[in-house]
């Protein structure tokens, strides 16, 4: 499966594509594959797994590996891809708080009438 092109950040990448390795959703791990576009990310490869530790608490390990594009140090590429990735999770974390609160909005008991005027 390719995906459509995302940008975590607009000078990130002009354009990236994607391949779905990896969606276990029993295990809540998926994988995926930058496999083209105008970025700097070559060879890119992920594994991303969500904990829940507690009601309140998740936890989203992101781990890969990439290469080392010519005329940039490892520090830089480690850096760049770091990140990427941080954007990605700060979105994710914004939309997940985003649908906790509207769920939890939808589930709230309706507010009693208002008292009758006598």
């Amino acid at each position: 499966m390719l995906l459509p092109p995302r940008a975590a950040h607009p000078r990130a990448a002009s354009t990236s594509t994607e391949r779905l390795d990896l969606l276990d959703d029993a295990h809540r791990v998926f994988g995926f594959t930058i496999t083209g576009g105008e970025h700097r990310l070559r060879n890119y490869r992920s594994v991303t797994t969500v904990s829940q530790l507690d009601e309140i608490c998740t936890l989203v390990l992101e781990s890969y590996i990439v290469d080392v594009p010519d005329g940039n140090t490892e520090d830089d590429t480690r850096l760049f891809a770091d990140t990427v990735i941080r954007l990605n999770l700060q979105k994710l974390k914004s939309v997940s708080e985003a649908n906790a609160n509207a769920a939890a909005a939808a589930a709230a008991p309706p507010p009693p009438p208002p008292a009758a005027a006598e």
